[in-house]
């Protein structure tokens, strides 16, 4: 591990509270980053003391701090405690009737235009073969168009 994990690890301790409530402030403030920006308009209207007790009481392993409704801020009524594996899921496009959202551009497509993946469940990534391309195509520019080839002398 490259970072030294310093989040306290026991269930239902303040400072494992204490580190979800300063990790959620450093999202909030640092919306100028790519991995942030969907962060940008989302208030924070808790207490310090409030989440800390809310966060205590409601505590599990690999738990992750999520909104219920993604378009409001953080409230205390308007947040839960789910497992990091649904977190991560929560949000990402599931099939319908063999139709598909993509991620990226938002449309509606068959399941057959996503881009496969075999270690998805429906065997489709999120992406669409046409935005996929795209994103090939821009990480092709910015690796190989700036000289930072495999060897360099590009």
């Amino acid at each position: 591990m490259s970072k030294k994990d310093i989040r306290c690890k026991t269930i239902g301790h303040r400072k494992r509270a204490l580190t979800r409530y300063y990790m959620i402030l450093q999202r909030l403030n640092n919306t100028d980053r790519n991995k942030n920006k969907c962060y940008k308009n989302i208030t924070f209207d808790l207490d310090k003391e409030e989440f800390i007790n809310w966060f205590m009481a409601n505590d599990f392993e690999r738990c992750s701090v999520d909104r219920i409704d993604n378009s409001k801020g953080y409230s205390i009524d308007n947040i839960q405690l789910i497992s990091i594996e649904e977190n991560i899921r929560k949000d990402k496009v599931k099939a319908k009737n063999g139709y598909c959202v993509c991620y990226k551009c938002k449309l509606q497509k068959p399941l057959i235009e996503m881009c496969k993946d075999s270690s998805r469940k429906n065997g489709r990534t999120t992406l669409c073969v046409e935005c996929e391309r795209e994103r090939g195509r821009e990480k092709y520019k910015r690796l190989y168009k700036k000289g930072k080839g495999c060897n360099g002398d590009i």
